[in-house]
């Protein structure tokens, strides 16, 4: 007796990835970017084993910087090791003068402030927080009281940077006299000897024209 019969053996499509989504990182320094990845082929359900320890077919709110993926299929078959890097743009720059306070309870400090975008395309806000309730939007201020000034820049990219800013402002000045009278009527051996703190030393005396020393 013959027995005849035919059969297939079918393999599964090849395992690929259809497409890929990159999300490069909006602000430098920021973590919003993503990697999106759609799989064909293959056997279902697929496993993916990222290099920062994630499993899904996507990661999301990361850092810029170089990741790897293994994707393997339910019969074990797997790509070679996928890999993409996400960039970040230059930081932008901030470079400021400032000058002090110059005596106890003046109020003529300022900030002066230089910001530089990576273009010259975006726009900038600035929102001051200062002592004694001082606010302001403008870029550089002026008139201030000595103290922490904190300066928070919004590009309307959506990214922000904070800074932190001190005016200083001397001591109260404080004079301790010690005396010593003449010796003798008419006499010129008396003495006053100051001990003086407090404002921004070297300090100079301005006795009227009488033996300054």
């Amino acid at each position: 007796c013959l027995f005849n019969n035919i059969f297939n053996i079918t393999n599964p499509l090849l395992l690929d990835t259809l497409s890929v989504i990159k999300n490069n990182v909006s602000c430098n320094g920021g973590n919003n970017g993503s990697i999106i990845l759609n799989v064909t082929g293959g056997t279902p359900s697929y496993n993916y084993s990222w290099s920062n320890g994630d499993t899904s077919y996507q990661i999301t709110n990361v850092s810029a910087g170089t990741y790897n993926v293994t994707i393997t299929d339910l019969n074990g078959c797997s790509l070679p090791v996928l890999y993409f890097t996400l960039s970040e743009p230059l930081p932008s720059n901030m470079t400021h003068i400032t000058s002090n306070v110059d005596c106890f309870g003046n109020t003529n400090g300022f900030i002066d402030i230089t910001y530089t975008t990576t273009s010259n395309n975006i726009v900038t806000m600035f929102n001051w927080q200062g002592p004694n309730g001082f606010v302001s939007s403008q870029q550089s201020i002026n008139n201030l009281d000595g103290g922490t000034y904190m300066l928070s820049v919004t590009e309307d990219n959506n990214c922000q940077n904070s800074f932190s800013l001190i005016v200083f402002e001397p001591d109260l000045i404080e004079v301790n006299e010690q005396t010593e009278g003449a010796s003798c009527f008419n006499g010129e051996d008396g003495m006053v000897n100051l001990n003086i703190s407090g404002g921004i030393p070297m300090y100079i005396p301005d006795w009227f024209g009488n033996n300054p020393q």
